[in-house]
């Protein structure tokens, strides 16, 4: 009777589920990023020169007017500002572990900031998965300076 078809059905489909299906990589890639944050009780109205440069290598350079309500481009990274502070978010290559940041602030020529730092780099972010980026993961800083 009954109970033997029904038994039959499930040997059947426990059957079906021998064996593993090797699951294939993404490749999706990512940047970290190294979010710099300057402090002001007052920002003047004027011209910012910003320069960051990772190991000796420019990675971000530009000049924008402040004071600015809506955000400004600076090349890869928006620069924003919030509560009298400046914020800058500077990408970073997949798998660098920058040892050194050069970072210079100017307002009309006049330096506000300027110092060689060591970032404080986060735990990696793998997109793929740590096998499949192979140990190259994302890496993400962030350090705040009071001018």
């Amino acid at each position: 009777g009954e109970p033997r078809e029904h038994r039959q059905k499930n040997q059947r489909s426990h059957g079906v589920s021998s064996g593993c299906i090797p699951l294939g990589c993404t490749e999706i890639g990512c940047n970290g990023s190294y979010e710099l944050t300057f402090e002001a009780d007052v920002w003047e109205e004027g011209e910012v020169e910003l320069s960051v440069a990772f190991d000796g290598v420019d990675a971000l350079r530009c000049t924008f007017a402040v004071p600015s309500d809506d955000g400004e481009d600076c090349g890869v990274s928006g620069v924003t500002f919030v509560d009298g502070a400046m914020l800058v978010a500077v990408p970073t290559p997949m798998d660098e572990r920058i040892a050194e940041a050069d970072i210079e602030l100017m307002v009309d020529g006049v330096v506000l900031f300027s110092d060689v730092v060591e970032p404080l780099w986060s735990d990696p972010f793998w997109p793929n998965g740590r096998r499949c980026d192979r140990d190259s993961g994302c890496l993400s800083a962030e350090d705040t300076f009071r001018l």
